[in-house]
């Protein structure tokens, strides 16, 4: 399929909306509570992880049940620019993640919606709908009694303008998804397919490297392509992973004692004195407990919110029975499959009822795609319905098989 010409033009456009909009919150546009320069509230293990920073820069890395990538970056930073403090290198974060990521996520997010959807108007309003997410959930927490405070925590983390590691690892998880799906539609056997399939796998690692929470988004990847029986890009995929994936393994050998001493697994996984490895389930950090405790508080006891959000879940699973007929499987698993992993993964564990609004902006993110896909579909449906001029063409397009 041939691009149109105003297609390139369109995306840069929103690539530099979304710059515009981080450099103006840098100017207090919005004014947000407890906004310093290049400070906006953090929340998170910040502390953590500037503690393992300046262990890795020392030579010296010390124990700790996270993810090195964000540690791994930030020891780069003081090693480059010489800190002793996280607001020394806080700049050089806020820029990694709010204006070059940020700015690249857009396109990211773009050409992620057309190979899934085949239709370069869709992907536009993905792109855009991610461009100005941050405004989006200005205005929705405005709906809250506390939304000021609401406000300056997530329009930032929504923009990426903060040191925390979510940026990294989604950008990476949409970047993986990208070189997944591109290269699935490709020629079987071509090298340029190979070459994708590998470094997808191990851009997907590196997202689980700064957040171990992306396997869940890895693990739909894996899924979809055995269900389409891509045996082939599976294991390129799984090579590429674990390729990806490396730093965390050097880092819990030579720290933790074990490769697979890790974040979410070392609470469960134990090692006794000899390297041997035993489970204690009393540990877990994913459990049916902790899905009926976020499970409760999402509906608040309420049967009537409960009913709400059932009939969500419905409409849901009969959008992902129509993409899946419309699109294709492996589009369908992609699109409603990634966001549902990660939100059934956050929703399973004790940090969702802590901070539900940031585990859950991960899968509301990735799930844009599916968002205005479905948008697109019921407009049609409803047009249908109602007997509009068939002139008014709807925006979904039929997708390659």
């Amino acid at each position: 399929m041939a691009r149109a010409r105003w297609w390139p033009g369109v995306v840069l456009a929103l690539v530099l909306a979304r710059l515009a909009m981080s450099w103006i919150l840098l100017n207090d546009i919005p004014r947000l509570q407890e906004h310093d320069g290049w400070y906006f509230p953090h929340g998170g293990d910040n502390d953590l992880y500037f503690k393992m920073a300046q262990s890795l820069a020392a030579g010296q890395p010390i124990a700790l049940p996270l993810g090195i990538g964000q540690p791994l970056v930030m020891a780069g930073l003081l090693k480059l620019t010489g800190a002793s403090s996280f607001r020394d290198i806080l700049p050089w974060l806020v820029i990694i993640n709010g204006f070059v990521l940020g700015g690249l996520s857009v396109w990211v997010m773009a050409q992620l919606a057309y190979r899934l959807t085949h239709d370069r108007r869709l992907a536009l309003a993905a792109a855009g709908l991610w461009a100005f997410s941050a405004y989006a959930l200005w205005l929705v927490l405005g709906l809250h009694g506390e939304a000021r405070q609401l406000r300056a925590v997530y329009v930032p983390r929504q923009l990426w303008m903060n040191g925390l590691t979510d940026p990294p690892a989604l950008f990476m998880s949409l970047l993986g998804l990208l070189l997944v799906v591109q290269a699935k539609e490709m020629r079987p056997d071509g090298r340029r397919q190979t070459a994708l399939f590998l470094i997808g796998g191990l851009t997907l690692g590196l997202a689980a490297v700064f957040r171990f929470q992306s396997t869940a988004i890895l693990g739909m990847v894996f899924l979809a392509l055995l269900w389409v029986r891509q045996w082939r890009g599976l294991l390129l995929c799984g090579l590429g992973l674990l390729i990806g994936f490396t730093p965390q393994f050097w880092y819990n050998a030579i720290a933790n004692g074990h490769v697979l001493n890790m974040p979410y697994i070392s609470g469960w996984l134990g090692f006794d004195k000899n390297g041997q490895a035993y489970f204690n389930y009393t540990l877990m950090h994913f459990s049916p407990q902790f899905l009926g405790d976020s499970l409760n508080m999402l509906t608040r006891g309420n049967w009537l919110v409960a009913t709400g959000e059932a009939a969500v879940a419905v409409a849901a699973i009969y959008l992902f029975i129509r993409c899946w007929r419309q699109c294709g499987s492996f589009a369908a698993l992609i699109m409603f499959g990634a966001p549902l992993a990660s939100f059934g993964l956050h929703i399973s564990t004790f940090v969702f009822t802590i901070d539900p609004i940031r585990f859950t902006l991960p899968a509301l993110s990735i799930g844009i795609p599916a968002a205005t896909w479905a948008a697109s579909f019921v407009a049609a449906e409803l047009r249908t319905k109602l007997h509009f001029p068939s002139s008014t063409r709807p925006l979904i397009s039929r997708a390659r098989k």
